[in-house]
Protein backbone atom coordinates (compact mmCIF):
# COMPACT_ATOMS: atom_id res chain seq x y z
CA UNK A 1 0.00 0.00 0.00
CA UNK A 2 1.45 2.83 -1.22
CA UNK A 3 0.94 6.05 1.69
CA UNK A 4 0.45 9.41 -0.08
CA UNK A 5 3.01 12.07 1.23
CA UNK A 6 2.08 15.64 2.30
CA UNK A 7 3.15 18.42 -0.96
CA UNK A 8 3.97 21.09 1.52
CA UNK A 9 7.71 22.14 1.74
CA UNK A 10 9.13 22.49 5.16
CA UNK A 11 10.97 25.53 6.65
CA UNK A 12 14.56 23.56 5.61
CA UNK A 13 12.86 23.39 1.29
CA UNK A 14 12.72 19.62 2.26
CA UNK A 15 9.67 18.15 0.99
CA UNK A 16 7.32 17.51 3.97
CA UNK A 17 7.71 13.05 5.05
CA UNK A 18 4.48 13.53 6.83
CA UNK A 19 1.47 11.21 5.06
CA UNK A 20 -1.25 13.40 4.03
CA UNK A 21 -4.57 13.45 5.24
CA UNK A 22 -7.33 11.34 2.60
CA UNK A 23 -8.91 13.41 0.91
CA UNK A 24 -6.05 16.06 0.51
CA UNK A 25 -2.92 16.71 -0.66
CA UNK A 26 -1.08 17.85 3.02
CA UNK A 27 -0.34 16.85 6.04
CA UNK A 28 -2.55 18.29 9.44
CA UNK A 29 0.34 20.64 10.37
CA UNK A 30 0.48 22.12 6.76
CA UNK A 31 -3.08 22.50 6.00
CA UNK A 32 -2.81 25.96 7.05
CA UNK A 33 -3.50 28.64 4.53
CA UNK A 34 -4.71 25.38 1.77
CA UNK A 35 -8.80 26.06 2.35
CA UNK A 36 -9.46 24.82 -1.25
CA UNK A 37 -7.74 21.47 -1.25
CA UNK A 38 -8.82 20.21 2.29
CA UNK A 39 -12.10 19.60 4.17
CA UNK A 40 -12.85 22.30 6.07
CA UNK A 41 -13.55 19.85 9.25
CA UNK A 42 -9.60 18.62 8.40
CA UNK A 43 -8.07 22.09 8.14
CA UNK A 44 -5.61 23.54 10.97
CA UNK A 45 -6.45 26.85 9.53
CA UNK A 46 -10.46 26.59 10.58
CA UNK A 47 -9.05 24.94 13.72
CA UNK A 48 -6.89 27.74 14.63
CA UNK A 49 -8.93 30.71 13.63
CA UNK A 50 -12.32 29.92 14.96
CA UNK A 51 -11.10 29.78 18.66
CA UNK A 52 -9.57 32.71 18.26
CA UNK A 53 -12.39 34.70 16.92
CA UNK A 54 -14.82 33.13 19.14
CA UNK A 55 -12.33 34.14 21.59
CA UNK A 56 -12.16 37.68 20.26
CA UNK A 57 -16.38 37.89 20.22
CA UNK A 58 -16.53 37.10 23.76
CA UNK A 59 -14.38 39.94 24.67
CA UNK A 60 -14.91 42.44 22.52
CA UNK A 61 -18.57 42.31 22.00
CA UNK A 62 -19.29 42.83 25.51
CA UNK A 63 -17.25 45.93 25.75
CA UNK A 64 -18.91 47.43 22.68
CA UNK A 65 -22.11 47.06 24.66
CA UNK A 66 -21.05 48.22 27.91
CA UNK A 67 -19.59 51.87 26.02
CA UNK A 68 -22.18 52.09 23.13
CA UNK A 69 -24.70 51.65 26.53
CA UNK A 70 -26.13 54.76 28.20
CA UNK A 71 -23.40 56.05 30.83
CA UNK A 72 -24.67 57.31 34.38
CA UNK A 73 -25.04 60.45 33.40
CA UNK A 74 -27.56 59.64 31.07
CA UNK A 75 -29.42 57.16 32.80
CA UNK A 76 -29.90 60.13 35.12
CA UNK A 77 -30.85 62.16 33.09
CA UNK A 78 -33.54 59.76 31.67
CA UNK A 79 -35.10 59.23 35.09
CA UNK A 80 -35.29 63.02 35.68
CA UNK A 81 -37.27 63.27 32.66
CA UNK A 82 -39.51 60.42 33.63
CA UNK A 83 -39.79 62.39 37.17
CA UNK A 84 -40.74 65.37 35.17
CA UNK A 85 -43.72 63.41 33.48
CA UNK A 86 -44.59 61.44 36.54
CA UNK A 87 -45.17 65.39 37.99
CA UNK A 88 -46.77 66.38 34.89
CA UNK A 89 -49.31 63.32 35.17
CA UNK A 90 -50.02 64.10 38.74
CA UNK A 91 -50.28 67.71 38.90
CA UNK A 92 -52.17 68.17 35.31
CA UNK A 93 -54.00 65.18 34.76
CA UNK A 94 -57.29 66.73 35.51
CA UNK A 95 -56.63 69.58 33.05
CA UNK A 96 -55.00 66.69 30.41
CA UNK A 97 -58.39 64.78 30.66
CA UNK A 98 -60.84 67.45 30.21
CA UNK A 99 -58.71 68.50 26.92
CA UNK A 100 -58.29 64.99 26.01
CA UNK A 101 -61.26 62.78 27.22
CA UNK A 102 -60.48 59.94 25.32
CA UNK A 103 -56.88 59.96 26.83
CA UNK A 104 -53.12 61.31 26.36
CA UNK A 105 -49.52 59.79 25.90
CA UNK A 106 -46.32 62.01 27.30
CA UNK A 107 -43.18 61.77 25.53
CA UNK A 108 -39.84 63.49 25.32
CA UNK A 109 -36.09 62.69 24.62
CA UNK A 110 -32.82 63.40 26.00
CA UNK A 111 -30.29 64.90 23.50
CA UNK A 112 -31.60 62.43 20.74
CA UNK A 113 -32.15 59.40 22.78
CA UNK A 114 -34.78 57.36 21.87
CA UNK A 115 -38.76 58.32 23.34
CA UNK A 116 -39.64 58.06 26.56
CA UNK A 117 -43.45 57.61 27.07
CA UNK A 118 -45.75 58.02 29.86
CA UNK A 119 -49.19 57.13 29.62
CA UNK A 120 -52.93 57.53 30.34
CA UNK A 121 -55.97 55.82 29.59
CA UNK A 122 -53.77 55.99 25.85
CA UNK A 123 -55.89 55.03 22.46
CA UNK A 124 -54.48 51.59 21.67
CA UNK A 125 -57.69 50.10 20.67
CA UNK A 126 -58.42 52.34 18.19
CA UNK A 127 -54.91 54.29 17.95
CA UNK A 128 -51.19 52.10 17.41
CA UNK A 129 -48.20 54.42 17.92
CA UNK A 130 -44.43 52.74 16.96
CA UNK A 131 -42.97 55.06 19.55
CA UNK A 132 -39.50 53.02 19.06
CA UNK A 133 -39.04 54.54 15.54
CA UNK A 134 -40.70 58.32 16.74
CA UNK A 135 -38.25 60.71 16.45
CA UNK A 136 -38.26 64.16 17.86
CA UNK A 137 -35.35 66.74 16.85
CA UNK A 138 -34.82 70.13 18.40
CA UNK A 139 -33.98 73.09 16.92
CA UNK A 140 -33.74 76.78 18.24
CA UNK A 141 -36.74 77.97 17.47
CA UNK A 142 -39.00 75.18 17.16
CA UNK A 143 -40.04 71.23 17.71
CA UNK A 144 -39.71 68.38 14.83
CA UNK A 145 -41.64 64.96 15.55
CA UNK A 146 -41.38 62.43 12.68
CA UNK A 147 -43.67 59.18 13.69
CA UNK A 148 -43.84 56.73 11.57
CA UNK A 149 -47.61 55.56 10.40
CA UNK A 150 -49.93 55.68 12.71
CA UNK A 151 -52.59 52.01 12.73
CA UNK A 152 -56.02 52.88 12.63
CA UNK A 153 -56.97 49.88 14.01
CA UNK A 154 -60.62 50.52 13.11
CA UNK A 155 -59.47 49.51 9.40
CA UNK A 156 -56.58 48.24 9.59
CA UNK A 157 -55.47 50.75 7.67
CA UNK A 158 -51.67 52.65 8.05
CA UNK A 159 -51.83 56.99 8.59
CA UNK A 160 -48.71 58.51 7.13
CA UNK A 161 -47.81 61.69 8.45
CA UNK A 162 -44.42 63.10 7.37
CA UNK A 163 -43.67 65.20 9.64
CA UNK A 164 -44.82 67.78 12.55
CA UNK A 165 -43.26 71.22 13.51
CA UNK A 166 -44.34 72.97 16.70
CA UNK A 167 -43.06 76.37 17.61
CA UNK A 168 -40.98 76.31 20.71
CA UNK A 169 -43.72 77.64 22.84
CA UNK A 170 -45.12 75.60 25.76
CA UNK A 171 -48.95 75.34 25.00
CA UNK A 172 -48.75 75.62 21.01
CA UNK A 173 -50.86 72.78 20.19
CA UNK A 174 -50.78 70.91 16.50
CA UNK A 175 -53.56 68.65 15.06
CA UNK A 176 -51.86 66.19 12.71
CA UNK A 177 -54.70 63.95 12.10
CA UNK A 178 -58.47 63.49 12.65
CA UNK A 179 -60.61 60.23 12.16
CA UNK A 180 -64.27 60.00 12.37
CA UNK A 181 -64.33 58.81 15.76
CA UNK A 182 -60.89 60.83 17.43
CA UNK A 183 -58.84 63.43 17.08
CA UNK A 184 -55.39 63.67 17.49
CA UNK A 185 -53.46 66.55 19.10
CA UNK A 186 -50.07 67.35 19.61
CA UNK A 187 -49.07 69.87 22.46
CA UNK A 188 -45.70 71.24 23.69
CA UNK A 189 -46.18 71.03 27.49
CA UNK A 190 -42.28 71.58 28.98
CA UNK A 191 -39.34 73.26 27.45
CA UNK A 192 -36.40 73.74 29.71
CA UNK A 193 -33.78 74.49 26.67
CA UNK A 194 -32.14 71.15 26.85
CA UNK A 195 -35.30 69.01 26.69
CA UNK A 196 -39.15 68.82 25.82
CA UNK A 197 -42.23 67.10 26.63
CA UNK A 198 -44.75 66.77 24.52
CA UNK A 199 -48.77 65.22 24.76
CA UNK A 200 -49.99 63.15 22.38
CA UNK A 201 -53.95 64.09 23.42
CA UNK A 202 -57.00 62.32 22.24
CA UNK A 203 -60.60 63.47 21.95
CA UNK A 204 -63.53 63.27 19.99
CA UNK A 205 -63.90 65.13 16.64
CA UNK A 206 -65.85 68.85 16.94
CA UNK A 207 -69.65 67.63 16.50
CA UNK A 208 -68.85 64.28 16.43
Amino acid sequence: MVIKKCKATTRKKTHCRKPAMSNSDYCYIHSFGHLKRVPWWKNFTVHLTVPIVLSIVTIVLPLILFYSGPTKKNQQEILDLLQQMRAIDMTQSEELLRKYPLGYVLFGNEHGEEIITLSKRHMEEIIEVDWANTRLELAEDHVTIRFPPFLYKKFRSHIHVDRIVIPRNVGRTFCPMAFPDVEIIVELLVDNGKDVICALGFRKPKGG
